[in-house]
């Protein structure tokens, strides 16, 4: 995955993208490593670029997060292994939800 950083592409595996926020028309992508990038790219764009990548999960308005990075879900919140919390979009839940369970089992019965 390529993202403009600053005057500067950076290009880093997909599967160490954590999660990505959107906020004052900014992408912040966190890496596995703990790196934040501040991304000079619309969320719309991002969500482009990783559309055939099943792992990633949109949770609410401007968040997306890989569920191979998930350490825990109580059903209304995503909990990262780096102890960020994300909240699921309530109108949602119940999608958003199935999504996660979905792609855990088939990960689990692929034993991955």
């Amino acid at each position: 995955l390529s993202v403009k950083v600053g005057r500067q592409s950076r290009a880093f595996p997909i599967s160490s993208l954590r999660y990505a926020c959107a906020r004052d028309h900014f992408l912040y992508i966190t890496l596995v490593d703990g790196q934040e990038l501040k991304c000079y790219m619309t969320f719309a764009e991002m969500l482009a670029m990783l559309d055939a990548e099943p792992r990633f999960l949109v949770c609410n308005r401007g968040v997306m997060i890989n569920m191979d990075e998930v350490r825990s879900f109580d059903g209304e919140c995503f909990s990262m292994k780096d102890g960020q919390n994300f909240p699921m979009r309530l109108r949602e839940r119940a999608q958003i939800g199935e999504k996660f369970y979905q792609y855990t089992f088939k990960k689990m019965r692929e034993g991955g």
